[in-house]
């Protein structure tokens, strides 16, 4: 008669691992079977709404806010998944993308103050929250695919990545400045007709471009790298613009980015820069004043659409002094930051700032420092045609899986000989840490400064329902198990996303003993899409095979054997079994993750 087995397994690591206080004697050709087995396996589907979208985090900034004050908390940071449902092959993979989105798009990079501190000008809804230091330069990168790894098969991951803030300085040669120290995508070779000198302790940076004749700038600098995904920064000061010329020698130039590498456009030999491609930008003229550059359709007139308000973003005067600490200048900065009226409604909205620091009194940088924030771009995407067109929404939480944004400043001018009476100092860039390794490095004066080097804390507060979907588990801390970091950090899951591989058949392996089982070769195709031998034929220790059934969709794998089979043991002696070590494995043979408790019984004869 048969003997009947039971085994319980509370291992998220899909083991049936039992010791028997009984002695149990197999005699010789024994034959063993899987009658049943139950077990429950993680979510191959989520569905987001009002229960948990949210999702919270923090990254407690450890370093001294710009006013100086002590270390300063900023508390948990929260942000809403978009509601919508996640099902079958692949979704693992567009939630976690989803996730990193909104997780990008709840950074923020406006300047930061401790709870009794207030932003001098105070900070409008639409600039939203005040940042911390560890959120300049910062980029989530949440996926699947874990970096770096040989294996084939697919781990999750939730990764952040601090990048410096590069600062674009001259290589001083002997009695000349004839080049730029390159790094970040600023190269010598995406510069034209700009001229940098150095002078006591402030680079400063202006066009030599004489009268122009051409439509587009002739000077300027670009970068081929693209801005860090959500805590991105781009900012200059300004050292002098004089607003003294005439409209016949007026001088201006433009600061934004472009929605392609530059390199891609630009033409061999010509020397303008086409002012169309700046998508989202902010125009100065020595004249007219600022404006905004919102779709690429070139300069703005004193009667453009698209003019900012003249007097509150005005700037006159010459900064000639050697202001080593940059006080006295005027700064300005692009940077994202999250809408607060978005999350009354529980949405994640990430806007695009232009940041203006400048002092009451310009000329002698005089009196309180003033900011001024403009939020006035609208997301621009490609239509059918292939056009960059207006979407009608300021929110570039999902934009970054497509687009890519390339800083750029041009100088123009309509003076006649000489040298401009403009220009710019410090300018400041972060790149994605995705393309360069994050180092430690500040930005001065008035704006908020990536602090790679500072240690601090970082915790999460996710819903159950994501970190069972993600397959997280334990490997995530939370509030109550925090981990320290300086400039990045990476939580891995335990296992494979069951989501993704959705197996079509599961394999439980006996582990303890030899079964008379053989696995056969598979094969698959490179990425060139040759075969490639993903297997080895080869014997192993296979109880049974188990099809999926319409219940593995609702998490629990059953299985009743209706015409159960034996699978011979070989054993020419008899065996004394006290302990028996079986594992669920997948299509593949990879251990497959269980949630909560399993069983399965045996029949030996």
């Amino acid at each position: 008669m048969p003997r009947l087995i039971r085994m319980i397994s509370d291992k998220n690591s899909g083991h049936f691992d039992n010791t028997f206080d009984d002695e149990i004697v197999l005699p010789p050709y024994s034959k063993m079977k899987l009658q049943d087995l139950q077990a429950s396996l993680p979510p191959t589907e989520i569905t987001i709404d009002s229960s948990n979208q949210e999702l919270k985090f923090h990254l407690q900034d450890a370093a001294a806010v710009p006013d100086g004050s002590a270390g300063v908390n900023f508390g948990l940071i929260t942000t809403y998944l978009p509601t919508g449902s996640y099902s079958g092959t692949g979704s693992a993979r567009d939630f976690a993308k989803q996730m990193e989105n909104t997780m990008n798009g709840a950074l923020s990079t406006n300047l930061g103050y401790s709870d009794d501190k207030k932003d001098p000008a105070g900070v409008p809804v639409l600039a939203g929250r005040s940042g911390g230091v560890k959120e300049c330069g910062g980029e989530w990168n949440i996926g699947i695919t874990e970096p770096g790894t040989t294996t084939d098969r697919d781990l999750p991951f939730i990764e952040y990545n601090i990048q410096s803030l590069y600062t674009l300085k001259p290589a001083i040669t002997t009695g000349a400045t004839t080049s730029i120290e390159e790094g970040q995508g600023f190269l010598t070779a995406n510069t034209h007709d700009m001229g940098f000198l150095r002078e006591g302790s402030i680079n400063n940076y202006y066009s030599s471009t004489g009268s122009e004749t051409n439509e587009n700038p002739e000077a300027y600098i670009f970068g081929d790298k693209f801005l860090a995904r959500g805590g991105g920064v781009f900012s200059t000061y300004v050292r002098n613009i004089d607003s003294a010329v005439a409209d016949d020698s007026e001088q201006g130039f433009v600061m934004g980015f472009c929605v392609e590498n530059p390199t891609t456009f630009l033409t061999p030999g010509k020397n303008e820069f086409p002012i169309s491609k700046i998508m989202y930008g902010i125009q100065y003229t020595s004249v007219s004043g600022a404006y905004a550059i919102t779709n690429g359709d070139g300069y703005k007139g004193s009667d453009g659409e698209d003019q900012i308000d003249a007097d509150e973003y005005h700037l006159t005067g010459n900064w000639n002094d050697d202001d080593a600490l940059l006080t006295a200048k005027p700064q300005l900065q692009f940077g994202f930051g999250q809408r607060i009226d978005a999350l009354a409604s529980k949405e994640t909205k990430s806007v695009l700032n232009f940041r203006l620091f400048k002092r009451e009194t310009q000329n002698t940088g005089a009196g309180d420092l003033l900011s001024k924030y403009y939020t006035g771009w609208n997301r621009h995407e490609k239509n059918s045609a292939g056009v960059w067109v207006d979407s009608g929404s300021d929110d570039f939480t999902n934009y970054w899986n497509e687009t890519d944004l390339y800083p750029v400043v041009a100088f123009w001018s309509k003076k006649t000989g000489g040298t401009l009476d403009l220009e710019l100092t410090e300018l400041q860039f972060t790149s994605s840490p995705s393309l360069d390794a994050a180092t430690a490095q500040g930005l001065t004066a008035h704006a908020l400064s990536p602090s790679a080097s500072s240690t601090a804390q970082v915790y999460f507060d996710f819903p159950n329902s994501v970190l069972d979907f993600f397959n997280m588990g334990e490997r995530l801390p939370t509030a109550l198990s925090q981990y320290d970091y300086t400039n990045t950090f990476k939580f891995t899951g335990f296992s494979n996303i069951t989501s993704d591989i959705n197996p079509e058949t599961f394999v439980l392996e006996l582990m303890t003993y030899q079964l008379d089982s053989y696995d056969g070769k598979t094969l698959t195709t490179n990425e060139d899409g040759n075969p490639i031998q993903k297997g080895k034929g080869k014997r192993v220790s296979i109880l049974a095979t188990i099809p999926r059934n319409p219940a593995f969709n609702n998490r629990t794998l059953l299985y009743e054997g209706a015409n159960p089979y034996y699978i011979d043991l070989n054993n020419e002696n008899p065996i004394l079994m006290r302990q028996l070590f079986l594992r669920l494995l997948d299509f593949d043979l990879e251990p497959v993750v269980m949630r909560g408790r399993g069983s399965l019984t045996l029949l030996i004869k």
